[in-house]
């Protein structure tokens, strides 16, 4: 497998959960990196773990991706300080949503979408031209979730197929101006994501949590499996055994599988009220 010493490594969301996991595979093959997340401070932490970890260089930036102006900001800075290249960008920025449809608040709705999915799109866009310079590869964290509904997890689910039916159209073109597509397939990974999702008003708790703690991937893992599918010039990776093979049974039988799924992801309850 090809040495990425030295290669460039952008990655949005890199201050936690998986984003951190990625930026710190990265920085151990000796990566310049270049982290962003909406809260500074946190990026900053990460940014100091990378540079133990054998990062030569590390920059860090506040952005939300939902932001085209806050983007462009950064991209710019970043074709200053790497002479207009970037060999790799991660996007990765997303944020989770719990809950029965229904219970939705359209602002949540909005944030989903504008994150998971206008946020990826606007990140790949606003590097082009420095992944076309450099003949770079543009990875994405989507999600088995894509492939594999899941009830109560519909807005999110969606956002996250939206990224693979994207994917999938968008990398001959990508190809022709000499950009790799890959895109990561996270399944269940013990992070502090689901503790920070949105949640519908009277969502409290999900019996889904503790299973995730318990019997997810590591976001460890996650990061090391990135970093091997950028060397091995990986197209699509799904992640987990089970996450495999719920995209099996969903391509067969997808609505047996959700009705099997909804007893476990319904949220617990109390009288009247999730809980």
């Amino acid at each position: 497998m090809a040495s990425l010493q030295g290669k460039t490594v952008a990655v949005t969301g890199g201050s936690a959960g998986i984003g951190r996991a990625i930026a710190l595979a990265f920085a151990r093959e000796g990566c310049r990196l270049a982290l962003c997340a909406r809260h500074l401070d946190a990026v900053r932490a990460t940014a100091k773990e990378c540079e133990a970890a054998g990062a030569p260089e590390v920059l860090s930036h506040g952005v939300d991706v939902r932001s085209e102006e806050q983007l462009q900001a950064w991209v710019g800075d970043l074709g200053k300080a790497w002479s207009g290249r970037a060999d790799i960008v991660v996007a990765n920025a997303g944020v989770g949503h719990y809950g029965p449809f229904l219970g939705l608040v359209p602002e949540q709705m909005q944030q989903v979408l504008e994150t998971n999915v206008l946020g990826v799109w606007r990140t790949v866009h606003a590097f082009g031209p420095m992944l076309r310079a450099a003949k770079g590869r543009a990875v994405v964290v989507s999600s088995v979730a894509g492939k594999v509904p899941v009830p109560y997890l519909s807005t999110y689910s969606a956002s996250k197929a939206a990224l693979i039916a994207w994917s999938r159209a968008a990398r001959p073109d990508l190809a022709r101006d000499g950009v790799r597509l890959t895109v990561i397939d996270p399944g269940f990974t013990a992070t502090d994501f689901g503790k920070h999702a949105l949640r519908s008003p009277d969502v409290k708790r999900t019996n889904i949590d503790d299973y995730v703690q318990k019997r997810g991937w590591t976001p460890e893992r996650v990061g090391k499996l990135t970093v091997r599918a950028v060397k091995m010039n990986r197209r699509e990776v799904d992640m987990t055994l089970v996450g495999q093979m719920g995209i099996v049974v969903a391509a067969l039988a997808p609505h047996f599988l959700v009705r099997m799924m909804e007893p476990t992801m319904r949220p617990k309850q109390g009288g009247s009220r999730w809980l």
